[in-house]
């Protein structure tokens, strides 16, 4: 058999097997189950340290372990690195510490390689 009828036969197989996979009944109407609220602007405004924290991660390790990165690091003073790491290649960046003011641990690392983005 030619390369492409095969490829072309397993992949009908595969779509036989999910068809007969799905449940047989569908329900006719979605269950509400809950509300949908809209967030103050004072709510909205309490995740901004987060945001910045975020936005620290994408910094050399060498300046988020001395909390030296500009305004990533400056819109949270209090806050007391541990450790940091990563190449923004390889291994993305991180970092971890404490900020007395939110009473967290925070956590963060680089979502994505420099390269990509």
């Amino acid at each position: 058999m030619a390369p492409k009828l095969v490829s072309l036969l397993l992949l009908f197989s595969q779509l036989v097997a999910i068809a007969f996979a799905l449940p047989a009944e569908v329900p006719a109407e979605l269950e509400a189950r809950q509300s949908i609220s809209t967030l103050s602007t004072t709510e909205v405004s309490s995740y901004k340290p987060y945001t910045w924290y975020a936005f620290a991660a994408y910094c050399n390790p060498a300046n988020t372990l001395t909390w030296k990165c500009g305004v990533r690091c400056s819109s949270n003073p209090s806050f007391i690195p541990i450790a940091s790491g990563g190449d923004g290649i390889l291994v993305q960046y991180w970092y971890v510490g404490y900020d007395p003011t939110l009473e967290s641990v925070i956590v963060a690392y680089q979502a994505s390689r420099l390269s990509r983005n």
